[in-house]
């Protein structure tokens, strides 16, 4: 059985900014594509605040797992593969048409 510390060790971990903070009309069509099924990520939002929720998902290209807390201004992302950073920004930004950049 694999260690689970190793585990966590193993996954990426990424801040992504947005390149302005959301509307709420913007995070509340965010909100509900996660249960599209055209949508790439699978997931049901667990809403913390009125502009702050987290997904505990499926990236559904790679069919790995994925972790998201998703703000008005910010995206923080837990995932298995590189190659999921690129499906979990392009469909955050075509669902909200603003850019999203990698913190420094």
């Amino acid at each position: 059985m694999s260690d689970p510390a190793e585990i966590i060790k193993s996954l990426s971990k990424v801040i992504l900014m947005f390149e302005h903070p959301l509307n709420p009309q913007q995070f509340e069509y965010l909100k509900n594509c996660f249960g599209d099924k055209n949508f790439p990520i699978w997931g049901n939002p667990i809403i913390l605040e009125p502009l702050k929720m987290h997904i505990y998902g499926v990236n559904k290209i790679s069919w790995s797992q994925i972790v998201l807390e998703v703000t008005d201004k910010h995206v923080i992302a837990v995932f298995p593969y590189k190659e999921d950073l690129e499906n979990i920004k392009s469909a955050i930004i075509q669902a909200t048409g603003v850019e999203l950049k990698e913190a420094q």
